[in-house]
């Protein structure tokens, strides 16, 4: 069965792999990042008359970190690709060691292979679904009873580990905590405090990191019968087809019949349950209410509500049940690896398709000079294949190939990236939302500050012609074009 896993597995992350681009929203803009960070003194770059390293004002390091030390050996983009690769790998592993630790059937884990390309990939989170990920990891020691100090120095480990990845790993085990400590049997959570002193250390660190981020507070919020409408996009929403949806249906209908002699319906079978069981459910079950009532938006972080759906959903298969006889236990296996395949071959068609949408891409890229300043307009951000916006962020990549500044760029963007832009370096903000809306180019207010201009157009071709655009057009490999400025 281990080994039936980790093959589809290996088949499912295999396009990770083998394609040049996959539709994760923000992953060019982190390869920008961590560009910038190793090429900031090379002079063909040109990044130091832009940036400089912030380490000092965040904790958001590790996936650059590991990034960085991984190009020592490998090209920047190869191994960058081997961190997101790790970042989904993690949540698999960790159900299916939260499964072993629950004294669950280790087959179960197979439910976990539809939730692995979810909403948080398609937004290129890859903090966030690696700190999932070693959560789940975590979680799989606090729920046995303590075993010495290896598996505290595990534990402890672990949480360094994820403070260092994104806060929501810390508050996921935060509130596992909480809630077993409602739930009863606290002496056996004594046991585990050497394992969690970084847990509460790491809150403290990023509650001070955000106290001094100097950002004007803002929350968005969206209607309940609005979010209950886009809840299966929530979880895995990324391509243009209803296929997504028919795999979380197709998830939910397998977990349903797993959970169902179990599911706690009365005081009797609540009862039945085991104490971490109780915990479990009633993890999920506030994680989806955060679902329901929690912010869209706020300037600590976007997609709040979303990363409540992923979490509640990859703690699923946690509450399933064994299949009983081993006859029944055999056919279900079968039926989840049969769902695992459905799962591989839906991931293959749509990854493949925007890989090949893409080429051409490469172009126009080759044609920007080392150093250049480049605003990017994206009047199509979807393409044929997906509706996650994929093309928002797609010029941070030439910024990682080509260096110079980008119009764009997480530096300016957020204040929990470890590179900011230089107070010297004298260039005009460009419009919050600019990748999103094209339109707000305006030469006069900060479009002047930049030499070429990489356009992606659409329906709305034309669009890209303003009152005011001294540019030519250099290059044009559709839908991309390059324009350079008019001397």
């Amino acid at each position: 069965m281990r080994l039936l896993s980790a093959l589809l597995l290996a088949a499912l992350l295999a396009p990770c792999a083998v394609l040049a681009y996959l539709p994760m929203t923000d992953l060019p803009q982190h390869l920008a990042t961590v560009s910038i960070l190793l090429h900031l003194d090379d002079p063909r770059f040109g990044f130091a008359k832009f940036y400089e390293p912030a380490w000092d004002r965040t904790l958001y390091a590790l996936p650059y970190l590991l990034t960085m030390a991984i190009a020592r050996l490998a090209p920047l983009e190869v191994s960058m690709r081997i961190v997101v690769v790790l970042a989904l790998v993690s949540l698999p592993v960790g159900i299916w060691a939260l499964l072993r630790s629950l004294g669950k059937p280790e087959w179960l884990a197979l439910l976990a292979l539809p939730l692995v390309y979810n909403r948080a990939f398609f937004w290129g989170f890859v903090n966030f679904q690696l700190a999932l990920g070693l959560a789940l990891l975590a979680l799989a020691i606090l729920v046995r009873p303590p075993q010495g100090w290896r598996s505290q120095l595990a534990l402890a480990g672990l949480c360094a580990l994820i403070v260092f990845s994104h806060p929501y790993g810390l508050c996921m085990l935060a509130g596992y905590v909480v809630l077993w400590l409602v739930f009863g049997e606290r002496r056996a959570l004594v046991g585990h405090a050497l394992g969690l002193a970084p847990l509460w250390l790491g809150l403290l660190a990023w509650g001070l990191s955000a106290g001094t981020s100097h950002v004007e507070p803002t929350v968005l919020f969206s209607p309940l019968l609005e979010r209950l409408d886009d809840f299966e996009e929530s979880v895995l929403g990324g391509y243009r087809d209803a296929s997504e949806a028919h795999l979380l249906i197709g998830f939910l209908v397998a977990w349903a019949m797993l959970t169902a002699p179990v599911f706690p319906i009365s005081r009797a079978r609540w009862r039945a349950l085991t104490h971490h069981e109780r915990v479990l459910w009633a993890f999920t079950g506030v994680n989806l209410l955060l679902f329901a009532v929690a912010p869209v938006h706020t300037s600590l972080g976007g997609e709040i509500h979303v990363r409540h759906a992923v979490i509640a959903t990859a703690m699923l298969p946690a509450l399933a049940a064994p299949a009983g006889a081993r006859a029944r236990a055999r056919r279900t296996t079968l039926a989840l690896a049969a769902l695992g395949a459905i799962t591989i071959a839906i991931a293959w068609v749509h990854l493949v398709r925007f890989d090949r949408e893409v080429r051409g891409f490469d172009q126009v890229v080759e044609r920007i000079p080392f150093g250049a300043r480049l605003v990017a307009l994206t009047w199509d951000a979807n393409g044929a294949v997906m509706r996650s916006w994929p093309y928002w962020h797609f010029g941070a990549y030439a910024q990682a190939r080509r260096g110079g500044l980008l119009a764009q760029s997480f530096p300016r963007m957020f204040w929990n990236i470890p590179v900011r832009m230089r107070a010297d370096a004298a260039i005009p903000d460009s419009p919050p939302g600019l990748e999103a809306r094209p339109q707000l180019f305006d030469y006069r207010a900060f479009g002047f500050a930049y030499d070429y201009v990489l356009v992606r157009t659409g329906e709305t071709k034309g669009r890209d012609r303003f009152p005011e655009f001294p540019y030519q057009m250099v290059f044009e490999a559709p839908p991309w074009q390059l324009w350079r400025a008019i001397d």
